[in-house]
């Protein structure tokens, strides 16, 4: 048999054992989008706490970005087996994602541009729930993957 050690490049330094060892698992790409729903519903409510001229056009497009990350999270849960692979697990969680976009819908046909700046204090009172409901789905999502 032949020794295949000697074509294995190492790092300067690497013990055989050091590289033996399993590496972090890296995160899937569902729980990366649970991630980046995080941190945008974040700079959403930031941009409300601003307010003033411009935070209009932030928000809708914050909301834009937010929008495009559950559609890239709906495929994200389709090729991760975990989900896809437990009927009940899936089903469960698009029925709570599919919730929480028409909460952000009908939340978004209220409060357009024009009118979050126009009224910010009464924009971020009614943006305080859809911003609950968003870090209730994201716990709820990483507590069902365990």
């Amino acid at each position: 048999m032949t020794d295949l050690s000697s074509l294995i490049k190492r790092p300067t330094g690497a013990t055989p054992q050091a590289l033996a060892m399993p590496a972090a698992p890296a995160a899937s790409a569902v729980e990366a989008s649970l991630d980046r729903m995080e941190a945008i519903n974040r700079e959403l409510g930031e941009a409300a706490l601003r307010g003033g001229d411009g935070s209009g056009a932030q928000i809708v497009s914050l909301r834009y970005n937010f929008t495009t990350e559950c559609g890239t999270l709906l495929l994200a849960m389709c090729e991760d087996e975990r989900i896809f692979g437990d009927r009940t697990l899936f089903v469960d969680m698009q029925t709570a994602l599919d919730a929480l976009r028409t909460r952000i819908t009908n939340h978004q046909l209220r409060w357009q541009g024009d009118r979050i700046e126009a009224d910010p204090a009464a924009y971020r009172q009614a943006a305080h729930g859809i911003d609950q409901a968003v870090i209730a789905f994201v716990a709820d999502a990483r507590a069902a993957l365990g």
